[in-house]
């Protein structure tokens, strides 16, 4: 007898194959059955006529590092039908770190909820099993969080004692179940490092079978050379690459997608394995101290703080938030101060400037928006995010539309006004790009979303409809499956969702007497050999 059939669905397997009407089963988490029709027994019949059956959706990349360890938000990802959480992206993990540099991994992570600092990667491991977040999560290790490790906010390349513990670090994680190494790029620590540096540390990377993920240096009027940067580093380690958040921020830069996408191919071609994620917004959302240029950084934010007492260096500062300088991807070139909106700062003070517009406050406070930045940044200690529009909806729809491209969510949970994301970006695909653009077909897209994000991390167990695989799964009417969170109101659920399963339990809506759903850490394929 199977613990659960769902009747005449419309199955879609994650491969992007045309899907079918049937019958699925589960016994003991696993796909039992599937067929056009199941005549058995079994403990719960659901019937599916007129809805879609799918795969849980896997997000490739969030910043829910922390937030997963309270295990009391794991429903907004559970209502979008997420059942697997990449984190540790952009160069930013929890671990590993000491007492004496949690502080610097605190900005990484910043508000009330995400108290929770890790030692090592195995500790991380141990607290997010005891977590039960819902929903399994992998989680890469950053290189600002190692460089932060074994040599702070330097700016200068490491030394052999510290490439040597960062290398140590990397690989101590990698064994205990890291998925790879992200790298941030367009951040400080991260962006301090050179293409030495990433061949060192990539090398024990491919050793171990992980891949990079990457925020790249600049996606905007530098993207084509940060590209090659990265590709590079690629071919000349054989180290698997997945660019994060493929974007062009900035207005002048929109036309660069044909030379963007010819690099991408043009490396496939030359054999490296290239992916990238892509979220279905045309508006980022990163730290206001993106703003800053990255050298005034140097040293951390009490550096920085030093620095504007000296006139001709905070003089230099101001030209260079308002004016960008060469090789610098200038948040304020791709935007305007009137394009960027303050979304939330974390300390809870000042919580009467989210919403508005770094031009608007600036204003209010009759300040040029250049000091105004500097003078939020000096009273917040940086931790203050911002939501961008600097992208065009066309360009992100080219983008999803690449054979190699799978979704991410890029989420975050903060106070204020989080980006909408982080509530609804998975729907937001089915809705936007399927129903209303028709960007692709809803097959293509629960691929993106399923199967070739599993392909992408290594996962054999979860992402397609087929026999023996974990009953993860998502039914939902495809007629009204949705996003609902918009940037005014963000923190609103998706609608159209029926069921999801994890493992075969229900774990959305939640079921009273039901055994909960735990979910915990999930080991990369590579250390379970």
């Amino acid at each position: 007898m199977f613990d659960l059939i769902i009747q005449q669905a419309f199955l879609i397997d994650g491969t992007g194959k045309p899907g079918w009407t049937g019958d699925l089963a589960i016994t003991n988490g696993k796909i039992a059955g599937l067929e056009p029709s199941i005549n058995a027994e079994a403990a719960r019949y659901i019937n599916g006529k007129g809805l879609t059956l799918c795969p849980g959706f896997l997000d490739p990349h969030s910043h829910w590092d922390a937030t997963h360890l309270h295990g009391k938000h794991g429903e907004i990802k559970l209502r979008q039908g997420v059942c697997l959480d990449v984190v540790g992206n952009c160069g930013e993990s929890l671990t590993p770190c000491t007492i004496d540099n949690c502080g610097d991994i605190e900005q990484f992570f910043p508000g009330p909820d995400n108290r929770i600092i890790p030692r090592s990667f195995s500790q991380y491991c141990t607290e997010l099993d005891a977590a039960q977040p819902g929903l399994r999560v992998m989680s890469h290790i950053g290189h600002g969080t190692l460089r932060l490790l074994a040599m702070g906010y330097s700016a200068e390349p490491p030394d052999h004692k510290q490439l040597t513990r960062m290398k140590e670090e990397l690989r101590l994680a990698l064994d205990q179940g890291a998925a790879g190494l992200s790298t941030g790029l367009y951040y400080t620590p991260s962006g301090f490092a050179d293409s030495n540096e990433l061949q060192a540390l990539m090398e024990v990377v491919v050793l171990k079978e992980g891949f990079h993920a990457s925020h790249i240096r600049n996606e905007a009027s530098g993207i084509l050379e940060a590209l090659k940067e990265v590709i590079t580093v690629g071919l000349k380690t054989g180290v698997a690459t997945h660019i994060s958040h493929l974007k062009l921020a900035g207005r002048n830069n929109w036309d660069k997608i044909d030379k963007v996408i010819e690099t991408f191919e043009t490396a496939r071609n030359r054999g490296l394995d290239l992916t990238c994620d892509v979220y279905p917004y045309h508006h980022s959302c990163t730290s206001l101290l993106s703003l800053i240029p990255p050298w005034a950084l140097e040293g951390g934010i009490d550096r920085f703080c030093e620095r504007l007492n000296d006139i001709e260096l905070k003089e230099q500062i101001r030209h260079q938030v308002r004016n960008g300088y060469p090789g610098w991807e200038s948040g304020v070139q791709n935007s305007g101060f009137e394009g960027i909106t303050i979304s939330s700062v974390h300390s809870g003070k000042r919580q009467n400037l989210v919403g508005f517009s770094l031009a608007e406050s600036a204003d209010k406070a009759a300040m040029a928006p250049e000091d105004y930045v500097i003078d939020l940044i000096e009273k917040e200690s940086g931790a203050v995010s911002i939501i961008c529009a600097s992208m065009d909806e066309e360009v992100v729809a080219e983008f999803i539309r690449l054979p190699f491209a799978v979704i991410g969510s890029d989420g975050a949970l903060s106070q204020g006004k989080p980006h909408p994301r982080a509530f609804g970006a998975f729907p937001r695909v089915i809705r936007r790009f399927v129903r209303e653009l028709k960007v692709l077909r809803l097959e293509e897209a629960i691929a993106k979303m399923t199967g070739k994000t599993a392909q992408r991390l290594g996962l054999d167990d979860c992402g397609r409809l087929s026999m023996g695989l974990r009953a993860d799964l998502v039914l939902f009417n495809p007629e009204t499956f949705g996003d609902t969170a918009t940037y005014d109101t963000p923190c609103q659920p998706p609608v159209g969702i029926h069921h999801l399963f994890v493992e075969g339990k229900q774990a959305w809506p939640p079921t009273q007497g039901s055994k909960n759903v735990q979910g915990g850490f999930c080991p990369a394929p590579h250390s379970r050999m």
